[in-house]
């Protein structure tokens, strides 16, 4: 059967977008890194726009036969850069990639590794979570673009692609903008472990505004010019999403790595580089390795 996109990283992103593309009657099949125990497994959607459920193929990169024409790739940030690795091999020359992950260094880093391939972001704020294995929850709506991270894919937008996906051509400014949201909002819903909603009030948002000011002395001195500064993009974030827990409190909850270094760590080792002084990332960077003892998931400085 031939397959019109293949999704690598059935978390809640893939598995949700898996569902949409599916009813844009396009064929669809998981790519797994562990063996599965069928050929196919049984994709379930609840929440907004009702249910869905459907047969869906899966296969190990190992025991895939087609190439992929159309790959989707929903790995966390720290595992992109292997995932898209592990599967080069099977692309075809016109194959079109999408990233949707979070990791603006990493999207950096293959867009620069691998030019002459046809790389997307796609840059959402859908809002799913996953209740077991392949059983989403559609549970915000949001604003989804789609944009080229190389010339080649510049010269071939993705027009139609699902849940209201708007064609950007300029991704880079929304990945910046995005990179500046989640350095502000995921590890401090880490630190105080609370809600995103509950960093705007008392001693939390203290530290909010003091982590935006330290993020957008990072972000200019790299060059990059943000839509706004930090505090403003990360305020109606953390507004809108009040009752939602962030993806990096979720991982630490569930004691799996988080994405912490991509953007903590990553911004603060670029500052400190330009010899910048940012006390609140250092604050965050100590607790996040002794409070929270995460040094054995991520790599920080």
């Amino acid at each position: 059967m031939k397959i019109d996109w293949h999704i690598l990283g059935p978390g809640a992103m893939g598995c949700l977008w898996g569902v949409y593309l599916k009813s844009q009657q396009q064929s669809i099949g998981f790519i797994s890194r562990s063996e599965p125990h069928s050929n196919t497994v049984l994709l379930q959607k609840t929440g907004l726009e009702g249910e869905a459920s459907m047969e869906v193929p899966i296969a190990t990169v190992a025991s895939l036969s087609a190439p992929i024409e159309r790959l989707l790739l929903c790995t966390k940030s720290y595992d992109g850069i292997t995932a898209f690795e592990n599967v080069q091999h099977l692309l075809t020359p016109n194959a079109q990639v999408v990233l949707l992950h979070n990791g603006f260094n990493t999207q950096q880093s293959l867009a620069s590794t691998y030019p002459q391939h046809r790389l997307y972001a796609l840059v959402t704020s859908v809002g799913s979570f996953l209740k077991s294995p392949y059983q989403v929850v559609h549970a915000g709506q949001g604003d989804s673009f789609i944009g080229p991270l190389t010339k080649t894919a510049a010269e071939h937008p993705i027009l139609e692609f699902p849940l209201n996906t708007q064609w950007e051509p300029n991704i880079h400014q929304r990945l910046i903008d995005k990179l500046c949201v989640n350095a502000v909002i995921n590890p401090l819903s880490v630190y105080y472990q609370c809600q995103n909603g509950d960093l705007l009030s008392g001693e939390a948002w203290s530290t909010f505004q003091a982590l935006a000011k330290e993020v957008d002395q990072v972000i200019h001195s790299l060059g990059y010019k943000p839509s706004q500064p930090a505090l403003k993009l990360a305020m109606p974030v953390a507004e809108k999403t009040a009752n939602n827990y962030s993806s990096s409190y979720q991982d630490v909850k569930h004691q799996r790595r988080t994405e912490l270094s991509e953007f903590t760590g990553f911004l603060y080792r670029k500052g400190k580089s330009f010899n910048l002084d940012l006390p609140q990332h250092e604050t965050l960077i100590q607790a996040f390795k002794h409070q929270f003892q995460l040094e054995s998931l991520d790599h920080f400085p």
